[in-house]
């Protein structure tokens, strides 16, 4: 059974056991194994890290919401782990509630102004950070299970389940 890493920042949400709980649910019923950063009770940041590190370098691939949070891009947690999954060969599949562009999402300006400074947007018709999205194999508009469905099977369906077990 292939393994997927549930990255995101659904971690906080103040029901995050339950959603991790779907997830798994979603998974095993389409006969993957969901690893989640709410599977242990840990304390310190550094057994979280720890942790969630270890379930990356288990994991066959990484399924992540790259939805926005707290402002106008993605936890920086996630694309952390994204990063990581990328520079371990891990295949990554993101979702997103809006795939629209940076620059259709901020009004179709190229610009953006952050503490009264002005910045740039990147105008690559990507829906996120040009970094994120070329780490991603596939980014789709959806949720949790869209991605499983429309991304995760059809890459693992060619994929032998004769992969060596990671630790």
């Amino acid at each position: 059974m292939f393994k997927i890493y549930c990255a995101g920042f659904d971690v906080f949400h103040t029901s995050a056991k339950e959603i991790a709980s779907q997830q798994k649910n979603v998974c095993n019923i389409l006969n993957f194994e969901a690893l989640t950063p709410t599977d242990n009770e840990l304390n310190t940041s550094e057994e979280i890290f720890c942790n969630n590190i270890r379930m990356i370098n288990q994991c066959d691939c990484v399924v992540a919401n790259i939805n926005e949070f707290k402002g106008k891009d993605m936890d920086s947690g996630t694309a952390f782990e994204i990063g990581y999954a990328y520079a371990q060969n891990i295949p990554i599949f993101g979702y997103i509630n809006d795939k629209r562009s940076l620059i259709e999402k901020n009004r179709n300006s190229r610009i953006t102004v952050v503490d009264n400074k002005i910045y740039k947007l990147e105008d690559f018709d990507l829906p996120v950070n040009l970094m994120i999205a070329q780490s991603c194999q596939k980014i789709i508009q959806g949720t949790f299970t869209d991605c499983m469905v429309n991304c995760v099977i059809p890459y693992f369906r060619n994929v032998p389940l004769t992969r060596k077990e990671k630790e």
